[in-house]
């Protein structure tokens, strides 16, 4: 495909700055670039290896640089963002583009509907720019400047429905629709695997004879990545047997997302993407594993799985490129020299998801070792009753837990330095699971577990108030979404679940571990959905189990708040007779 940089015009072109869904759908709510990012000084005192964007003769830097460690994240010099096109170049061209030169088996008149405008075209400008904030349109999804130039030409069902389809479905997966953002997501396996779509072009002989551009084969991965990306995060959070696939698809075919210059970077970086998606593939094979309880407690200590998944996931971990890996060398606390380099890692990368990424590795190793946590509620299982053989995985269980809801935690923190720096990302669905995850076992370790297990571990909370402040922050976090446009009920018994945890832990600091119910009892927290064209009535509506990663596992929250579901209920009865 030719070059599609051209002179700058001479004249200025004003760009309507109006407002945009794709940062919300993403997870962010401000654009990761050159015009509203300072880029951060890097303290001298860095480790080996990582270097920074920056130098003392040119201060200035691209959004798609990045580090020596990933060669396709390679920067580009600055001047690349002057040969991009502007908005009435691009108008022009797309409306001065032939449809005598397109191919078409007929030339029935179209639906008048289904007929493109320029108010469309605008629309869909305005929707990939981030509201005029980026130079030119791009997607993390696909080619967005090559489907802006043909937009007048694209059959309607391309135009409308392919590309922004998964629009759609992005926009039901956060505000409270995830059923019906599962259907469509569902009834794409089969495309999928028809178009063989989750095999690379380049390993695909099929497709040799179209002689397809390095363009256009990103474009092609671009789609499937962004499909698995949600459909594996839905996956995590569902709870619904109709919609927990077993026929998955798998990604070791596909290669990872990578950067392609014609001239000027096309797509959105997305350095994130592979690990995030096999950490989230691997959450949802865990999830599974845990549906059902074991026979008994010993299975459960003893199960082989435990420490094989604990591997999977730091093999998952050392996967990701390490220009967006966040890693501080204290579990509660991070430096200055870590903070600039890691919200320079941020700003280089361009990638909306490296926090969310960092903490969903850290999320995955607790819930791995999370039902062997709550064996230190059962007076059955005092430390002092168990053998050293039975006593180490619990609490090497202890350790792991602690350690990720702490990392969780310290990642969080970067929130404060990013609002000022006005970088803040909104928090994506699992990013609610890590924060969930955190507050569950500051919960348990302060109002459950025996603190005779303590003396076995050498992992400490130090500092319980200021990881209160942050659970406040966390549940604060959720709190906006709720009430904002992702809202619509699907965070409403998360975040009941979040504000009794907190009260009970005041409580508790407050009086000691005494019997509190917040005066109601045998509060089952659910969820209410309706089916599309149905009735927005309770009596309409079908009451099912919260979208939650593993939930409570059968526990209780102050004296009686529950999750609502059939594996809550068989590990509750799990939990009673092992008691």
């Amino acid at each position: 495909m030719a070059a599609l940089a051209a002179k700058p015009k001479e004249f200025p072109v004003y760009i309507s700055l109006h407002p945009t869904i794709e940062g919300w759908i993403a997870g962010t709510t401000k654009a990761l670039s050159p015009e509203n990012v300072p880029q951060i000084d890097v303290a001298g005192s860095l480790q080996p290896g990582i270097h920074s964007q920056t130098n003392n003769t040119d201060t200035s830097w691209t959004k798609f640089g990045a580090y020596s460690s990933n060669p396709q994240w390679s920067s580009r010099p600055s001047h690349y963002w002057y040969n991009t096109p502007q908005s009435l170049q691009l108008q022009m061209q797309a409306m001065e583009t032939s449809l005598l030169d397109q191919e078409a088996s007929n030339w029935e008149i179209q639906d008048p509907d289904l007929m493109p405008t320029v108010k469309d075209w605008n629309l869909c400008y305005r929707y990939l720019t981030k509201g005029g904030t980026l130079p030119y349109p791009q997607s993390i999804s696909h080619d967005a400047e090559s489907f802006m130039l043909n937009f007048f030409s694209l059959p309607p069902v391309y135009r409308k429905h392919l590309r922004f389809a998964i629009v759609m479905i992005n926009i039901n997966a956060v505000s409270g629709q995830p059923v019906i953002a599962m259907q469509f997501l569902k009834s794409g396996i089969a495309m999928i695997k028809q178009m063989k779509l989750h095999i690379d072009p380049d390993d695909s002989p099929w497709l040799f004879h179209l002689n397809l551009s390095e363009r256009q084969k990103e474009d092609r991965r671009r789609a499937f990545w962004t499909w698995f990306s949600i459909f594996n995060l839905l996956q995590v959070v569902c709870n619904h047997d109709a919609y927990l696939i077993d026929d998955v698809i798998e990604c070791d075919k596909m290669h990872p997302p990578s950067q392609v210059y014609d001239p000027y970077p096309i797509f959105t970086p997305t350095p994130t993407r592979q690990a995030e998606c096999r950490v989230l593939q691997f959450m949802v094979k865990i999830k599974k594993w845990f549906a059902v309880p074991p026979s008994n407690i010993q299975t459960l200590i003893t199960d082989q799985h435990t420490s094989e998944y604990s591997a999977k996931v730091y093999s998952i971990q050392g996967s990701a490129p390490l220009e967006v890996v966040l890693h501080t060398q204290r579990l509660d606390a991070i430096n200055q020299n870590e903070e600039t380099a890691f919200i320079n890692k941020i700003i280089s990368s361009g990638d909306e998801r490296v926090v969310s990424m960092n903490m969903a590795f850290e999320t995955a190793q607790s819930v791995i070792h999370r039902p062997i946590l709550f064996v230190t509620s059962l007076k059955s299982h005092h430390p002092l009753l168990l053998s050293p053989i039975l006593r180490h995985p619990i609490s090497n269980a202890i350790t792991k837990c602690v350690e990720a809801a702490l990392r969780v935690s310290t990642l969080s923190e970067l929130s404060k330095t990013l609002r000022k720096l006005k970088l803040e990302l909104t928090p994506v669905n699992y990013s609610i699971e890590s924060f969930l995850s955190v507050l569950w076992l500051f919960w348990f370790v302060t109002c459950k577990m025996d603190p005779a297990w303590w003396e076995f571990t050498e992992t400490r909370i130090l500092d319980a108030v200021g990881l209160r402040m942050r659970l406040e922050d966390m549940a604060q976090s959720v709190r906006n979404l709720e009430n904002g446009p992702a809202g619509g009920g699907y965070f409403t018994p998360i975040l009941a679940c979040m504000n009794s945890m907190l009260r009970e832990i005041d409580h508790v600091h407050e009086f000691g571990r005494v019997s509190t119910n917040d005066g109601v009892r045998e509060i089952e927290l659910g969820m209410r959905t309706v089916s599309i064209g149905g009735v927005d009535d309770i009596q309409e509506s079908q009451a099912t189990e919260p979208y939650v990663l593993l939930g409570l596992l059968g526990l209780e929250v102050a004296g009686g708040i529950r999750f609502k579901g059939r594996s809550e209920d068989s590990w509750r009865l799990f939990w009673k007779l092992n008691a």
